[in-house]
């Protein structure tokens, strides 16, 4: 990953940001753990900061390479989920210049939908809409790269989902017990409670977002699963060479 402002960059932060700042209903332990390798790419920028894609596990094995060297010249933020350089070795402009591997617990957001079949619930899904492009402004386009880029709107869906658990133990979430559909309302409050918290100022790089309905939808009740879906569209302005 790199930290341009591109679509697929979007989407990874969206996901990022409510990994590191939703609760998980589920204890580390339950989730359990797995060994993940992830890549980054330098930007050439003085205390460049990478956005972790899992939760490191505490304690757990954290090895960072620039360049191919093993290296110490960071600081991770593991409730962040962030690694940031320190200054004295930044790491170049180049495309995967960054290697981890490090011990994670196993996710609960996927950027696709999960086996409903599947025992390890809740768990969340970020699905995209749709991208909605408009020009900046007048004569963005005789430099693009050197201009603020196009002013976009990127619609997503946050669909919570938990498994209807009749005559099981009820979960304690926030503190508070909470048995099926609540619990999914649950986590649910909790995700717009943080972005509507989170509005002003956006964090990394985007413009704005705003949380435009949320609803119960009945399609999977069927097979036991219980879910509501957030709509939330995220405004930003892309620029090709990553600027703020």
């Amino acid at each position: 990953m790199d930290n341009v402002k591109s679509k697929q960059n979007v989407k990874y932060i969206l996901r990022h940001l409510l990994n590191f700042n939703i609760t998980d209903p589920l204890a580390t332990s339950v989730r359990n753990f797995s060994d993940y390798t992830q890549y980054f790419s330098g930007d050439g920028t003085s205390d460049q900061i990478n956005y972790l894609e899992r939760t490191p596990v505490t304690g757990g094995r954290f090895v960072v390479e620039l360049d191919g060297t093993a290296t110490t010249d960071f600081t991770l933020d593991t409730a962040a989920g962030t690694i940031t350089w320190d200054g004295s070795t930044d790491p170049s402009d180049d495309t995967d210049n960054i290697k981890l591997q490090y011990q994670t617990v196993k996710p609960w957001i996927y950027d696709d939908d999960t086996n409903l079949n599947s025992s390890y619930f809740p768990r969340m899904t970020i699905r995209e809409i749709d991208f909605t492009n408009k020009t900046s402004g007048l004569g963005s386009y005789q430099n693009y790269n050197s201009s603020a880029g196009d002013y976009f709107t990127a619609r997503f869906r946050i669909i919570v989902r938990t498994k209807n658990r009749s005559g099981r133990r009820d979960f304690t979430y926030g503190g508070i017990h909470y048995k099926n559909m609540d619990l999914t309302d649950a986590i649910s409050q909790t995700v717009e409670d943080y972005l509507q918290t989170n509005r002003f100022l956006t964090p990394w790089k985007f413009f704005d977002w705003e949380v435009v309905n949320s609803q119960r939808i009945y399609t999977e009740e069927d097979n036991g699963i219980l879910r509501r879906d957030i709509t939330l569209d995220v405004m930003y302005y892309e620029k090709l060479t990553g600027g703020s």
